[in-house]
């Protein structure tokens, strides 16, 4: 016999999780219980250590990316991204960051290592590329010898 919720229980709980959610969000970020992140004030409030960059004009493949290198950066808290709508070409880009780190920092941070990982998949590729070449043109002068 599994448990099932009545109504008012789902309710209560819903309006539980929404309230932690809430205090989380608007908690004072000079408190001892921050665990020492800077920001989490409210949403009206510009703070340097958590913003959302809306990035037009790109989808998944950069958004998927940049959250991978923001997560990978000690001073970033939460980095993750979402696509408003399939149809509509825009990532947005949610980041944490611990204090000194300034979101802006971490962000930069992360575009040029995305930036240095597509420069080094390139060298990589045409140094392959190279090595075939050569290779196809032994094979191509050992054939005439024989």
């Amino acid at each position: 016999n599994s448990h099932r919720y009545t109504e008012r229980e789902r309710r209560h709980t819903l309006a539980r999780k929404k309230t932690t959610i809430k205090e989380k969000d608007m908690r004072d970020p000079s408190s001892p219980k921050d665990d020492h992140r800077a920001g989490g004030g409210s949403s009206n409030t510009p703070s340097a250590f958590e913003a959302t960059y809306a990035l037009e004009d790109e989808d998944h493949t950069l958004g998927n990316c940049l959250r991978f290198q923001l997560n990978k950066n000690p001073a970033v808290a939460l980095a993750g991204y979402s696509v408003p709508h399939p149809m509509e070409r825009k990532v947005n880009v949610r980041v944490q960051t611990i204090a000194p780190m300034t979101t802006d920092g971490a962000m930069r941070d992360a575009l040029l290592d995305v930036v240095s990982v597509c420069e080094h998949v390139t060298e990589t590729f045409e140094d392959a590329l190279k090595t075939a070449a050569g290779k196809g043109k032994n094979k191509e002068t050992r054939a005439a010898r024989t």
